[in-house]
């Protein structure tokens, strides 16, 4: 049950409503109920709100409880800065805020950018997912969770410019990568664990420092996860299959001149 408390055309800062105000605040103990953002009433002043805190105050005479809706301006009048929900209120009408300001961006942004969005949803799935630029580029302008900026849109325009592979082309690619690319990197990682005497039982950290196994490994699950490599791991990688080639060239030579011919042993 809610009760109104008006000022009926007083001023809020009027002494008349502070002694009113005060007098019933001294009956009752206020607790926090909740805070929304749907509109309503103030019961102190009779003001129309977007932010409401719904309070509930119980009686200290007849222990009924009544509740109330008030906004930010009449509860810092009313109960004061230190009551102890006031920090409560004040995060939370903060947070709602900041979601309807979101949502507001969001909607603007699908009308003013639309050829931007047009263009992301027209990439492959995985091309999207698999570049963070795109990905947060792309929650911006449907989440509104921050202001997109003119830098922001100058970088896409130059991706758009740039990349113009078709979706069925980036399958071709996508298989590629997964059919070729990943089986190679697992086919390295096994030379590395030959030559360095890994097996699969031992722990990341019982591999030897000098080894290129920890970095091989990332490398493939970075592809894996990713459907991709960049040309930085693509460089270390072909330094990794050189190195480890040479070595298990060096290691098989080494091996061969170990080995006795018997014909020759003198008996």
């Amino acid at each position: 049950m809610s009760t109104t408390i008006e000022s009926k055309g007083m001023s809020l800062t009027s002494r008349r409503w502070k002694l009113d105000v005060k007098g019933m605040v001294n009956e009752y103990n206020f607790k926090l109920n909740h805070v929304h953002g749907d509109s309503g009433k103030c019961d102190f002043c009779g003001n129309p709100l977007v932010y409401v805190a719904v309070i509930d105050g119980d009686n200290l005479k007849d222990k009924s409880t009544k509740t109330y809706s008030i906004g930010l301006d009449c509860l810092q009048l009313v109960l004061g800065t230190d009551w102890a929900y006031y920090s409560q209120v004040n995060r939370e009408i903060r947070r709602l805020k900041k979601i309807a300001a979101a949502k507001s961006r969001a909607k603007k942004y699908a009308v003013q950018y639309k050829d931007l969005l047009d263009w992301f949803n027209s990439l492959h799935p995985e091309q999207l997912k698999s570049n963070p630029f795109y990905v947060v580029m792309y929650k911006i302008l449907t989440t509104g969770e921050r202001v997109f900026t003119d830098n922001m849109y100058r970088a896409i325009r130059d991706k758009m410019s740039k990349v113009r592979m078709s979706v069925n082309e980036y399958d071709e690619k996508l298989k590629h990568h997964k059919d070729v690319v990943i089986p190679r990197i697992k086919t390295l990682r096994a030379l590395v664990m030959e030559v360095d005497g890994i097996t699969d039982a031992m722990s990341i950290y019982d591999t030897p420092k000098y080894s290129a196994y920890g970095f091989v490994t990332d490398v493939l699950s970075f592809a894996i996860k990713a459907n991709r490599i960049t040309p930085g791991q693509i460089e270390g990688l072909n330094k990794v299959h050189v190195r480890y080639t040479k070595m298990k060239k060096e290691c098989s030579e080494v091996a061969n001149k170990k080995e006795l011919d018997i014909s020759s042993i003198p008996y």
